[in-house]
This record gives C-alpha cells, sequence and structure tokens, in this order.
C-alpha cells in the first residue's frame, strides 16, 4: 500500500477506525490514539506527532504497519484514508 499522509489525515483515518485521543496529557506535540484491543503483545494505541505536514515514506509504512496489527486490513484502511 503506497500512502502519503500528514498528521491531520492520520489521526482523520485513526478517529474512523474507533481510535480515540488520549487527553491526559496536553501541551505536547504527540498524542496518543487508543483503541480497545486485546491482542496479547500489542500495544493498544499510537502514538501520532501532530502538525506534520508529510510523513516521510519509511514513517508512513510504520504507521500503517501499526495499524494492521491492530487487526486492521489494507482495504478498511484505504477506506479510512479516503482511497479507493
Amino acid at each position: 500500500m503506497n500512502l502519503s499522509f500528514g498528521s491531520k489525515e492520520l489521526t482523520k483515518a485513526l478517529i474512523k477506525l474507533g481510535f480515540c485521543a488520549d487527553t491526559k496529557h496536553s501541551g505536547t506535540s504527540h498524542i496518543k490514539y487508543c483503541i480497545n484491543l486485546s491482542i496479547p503483545g500489542v500495544r493498544p494505541f499510537i502514538t501520532v506527532v501532530g502538525s506534520v505536514k508529510r510523513y516521510d515514506p519509511h514513517t508512513a509504512s510504520c504507521f500503517i504497519s501499526q495499524i494492521r496489527e491492530k487487526g486492521f486490513n489494507n482495504k478498511q484502511i484505504e477506506k479510512a484514508f479516503g482511497k479507493k
């Protein structure tokens, strides 16, 4: 999957997939997006750095991999990002 996106697109996609922002920490550029998950060894959150216009391809790929490991498939991810 070849997706190019920034923090705004990523946060919108995470919310569409059912993640919620952890608002406990204010005043930081890093925001945790959590999801109810009970897969052993998999963290139930993704940390997003705010105000990034475009992530480099490696970082974007890492975010996609983190979403996949939480049980989402390519079709769900592409739909959340508005692709296809």
